[in-house]
């Protein structure tokens, strides 16, 4: 154990070796969350006296700090080489997977010497495939690791082999090439015993969320999620005053002046405990904390006296996953909402201000194209009522009741996708990768409907809604306000012309009759110049282009659509 803290900003030269590097890979998705999961780690292992930092290549990316996906290997490799450390450990999701690798490679090339660790889910539900495979791994860490850590950091940096086969929760080769797996570790039953994690005070000024964990473990059976093979299914919840005394001190870290981070709780179902969720609501009043905040939930919970008082405590923000508009995937799903609530609750949240984020999933194995139409029906209406929509194409986790019953030949590869395609730009051809390291990219053959293509009209309408609403709207009337005459339109562009991207949009609109005598070119030509601007580039249309009152009469435009939605849901 060294006696001493290299304390540093990620990116900056340590004057002495780190005794252990925590990396976050940077993934596909915009959005930036602080990884939990490694801050929790490195403040552990700074308090037993080790020197140890996080690198967080997610959010040098969102901040811009490093190029992505070109050249974004080059940069990375170049903050690694002013980072070195005797141990490097890297928390693995799916879609972040592909990219550690090559980060591990590059680490390995750089520190021959350097022990590289995986943990985190994936590593947890694929750890004995992972070592089998890839030879850039030497140890992977099974299911929590705040117990195993600092007996891991002692085995590693004394050589002592027997040391580490007595440290829980680990796998790792044997001197024969088989894969050694050492005992279990009891689940920490108390999260309030965890410490507060030390952040970055540069990250957490500028941060406009920062994340909290609330708990873990989730207790339903949804088919497809593989949450209850990390966590299993008895949640565990911190109690009300830390999670209101964890979020003021991360707080108070930042400047007085400027607007006020929202605070993120994280945990599938934050009000699945509602006795806790009352102690919370009122620990907060009772103290003055006005911060506010988000959670994940399910619709069940969202009852009238509960948006009351999450709007009353400070709540901004809802995400609930409501996967399907088909009652009939709702139960062969097992996910089993009610989705005759979905409307009086969306009314309720936008009445209090709390915005609602979800998502959908297409491409369970047993969807019809009417389940798709149902879907599409609730996605677009929730979309035009101002819902942040997210659409996920079924990619099986392991662990999940989908992936123990999905054969192998029945797998297909969503190359062409968002993910997919920035893996390439990036200089990872998602062909090449092993199955393993695919796991975001493979969707289930439908006898019902080509995949391949489902997923190309799933990106298009991704695309629509969220950067042109308007378009999405007056092709939706141009349709006769019919969801299959619409998706029809769609999906048989998407066939002939390939993907609708930014540059063809365009010529998309072109193929509709827009509203005669109306603003929608206009209304058009705006929603392309704002998505230009969003992209960073120069939008091709001047001011001229507009009426005095823009953008105030498009977005007069947009709420008249979200007025004629509620008949929709």
């Amino acid at each position: 154990m060294t006696g001493h803290h290299a304390r540093t900003r990620s990116g900056e030269t340590a004057a002495h070796p780190l005794d252990i590097l925590f990396v976050n890979p940077a993934h596909h998705g915009p959005d930036y969350y602080s990884p939990i999961g490694v801050n929790m780690l490195s403040t552990l292992a700074r308090e037993a006296g080790f020197a140890s930092e996080v690198l967080d290549f997610q959010q040098k990316v969102v901040s811009e700090r490093i190029p992505w996906p070109e050249g974004f290997l080059n940069a990375a490799a170049a903050e690694l080489a002013r980072m070195k450390a005797k141990v490097f450990g890297f928390t693995i999701m799916n879609v972040g997977f592909p990219w550690a690798l090559e980060l591990a490679s590059i680490v390995r090339h750089l520190y021959p010497d350097s022990v590289i660790v995986f943990g985190g889910p994936h590593a947890t539900l694929l750890g004995s495939e992972m070592l089998q495979l890839y030879g850039q791994i030497d140890i992977v860490v099974r299911n929590e690791g705040e117990t195993v850590i600092v007996p891991l950091l002692q085995a590693l940096l004394r050589n002592d082999d027997r040391a580490l086969s007595e440290c829980p929760n680990l796998l790792f080769r044997s001197r024969e090439g088989g894969v050694i797996k050492t005992k279990d570790a009891p689940f920490v039953s108390d999260l309030d015993a965890l410490p507060l994690m030390i952040l970055d005070d540069e990250l957490v000024s500028k941060a406009k969320i920062i994340s909290v964990e609330a708990g873990r473990g989730c207790p339903y059976h949804c088919t497809f999620c593989s949450s209850h093979a990390i966590w299993t299914r008895a949640p565990r919840f911190k109690s009300p005053k830390r999670l209101v005394d964890e979020a003021l001190k991360y707080i108070q870290q930042r400047p007085t002046c400027g607007e006020q981070a929202i605070i993120s709780y994280e945990h599938d179902d934050f009000l699945s405990n509602r006795p806790l969720f009352y102690k919370f609501t009122e620990y907060k009043a009772t103290i003055g904390a006005n911060f506010r905040y988000g959670i994940t939930t399910r619709i069940n919970h969202l009852t009238e006296e509960v948006i009351d008082l999450l709007a009353r405590s400070g709540c901004v923000s809802v995400f609930m996953g409501l996967e399907t508009g088909s009652e009939h995937i709702q139960k062969s799903s097992f996910k089993h909402l009610n989705l005759s609530k979905i409307a009086p609750t969306i009314r309720r949240l936008r009445a209090r201000r709390i915005h609602i984020s979800t998502n959908f999933i297409i491409g369970f194995p047993e969807e019809t194209y009417s389940d798709v139409v149902a879907s599409f029906k609730l996605i677009t209406a929730l979309s035009w009522l101002g819902c942040t929509i997210n659409i996920s194409m079924m990619c099986p986790e392991p662990g999940s009741a989908i992936h123990a019953s999905t054969p192998p030949e029945d797998y297909r590869l969503l190359s062409d996708g968002q993910y997919g395609r920035e893996l390439r730009r990036g200089g990872i051809p998602p062909e090449s990768l092993n199955t393993t390291a695919q796991y975001h990219l493979l969707s289930i053959a439908n006898p019902n409907y080509d995949i391949i293509e489902m997923a190309g009209l799933c990106g298009a309408m991704q695309l629509l809604m969220s950067k042109f609403p308007y378009l999405l709207h007056e092709i939706f009337v141009e349709c006769g306000s019919d969801m299959p005459s619409l998706l029809d339109r769609v999906w048989q562009h998407v066939r002939t012309n390939g993907e609708i991207d930014f540059n063809g949009i365009e010529d998309f609109a072109l193929k509709f009759r827009l509203s005669q005598g109306a603003r929608s070119g206009e209304f058009l030509r705006y929603e392309i110049a704002r998505a230009a601007i969003m992209r960073g580039e120069i939008p091709r249309a001047h001011p001229s282009d507009f009426q005095l009152d823009m953008p105030h009469a498009y977005f007069a435009a947009l709420d008249r659509v979200a007025e004629t939605q509620w008949e929709a849901l």
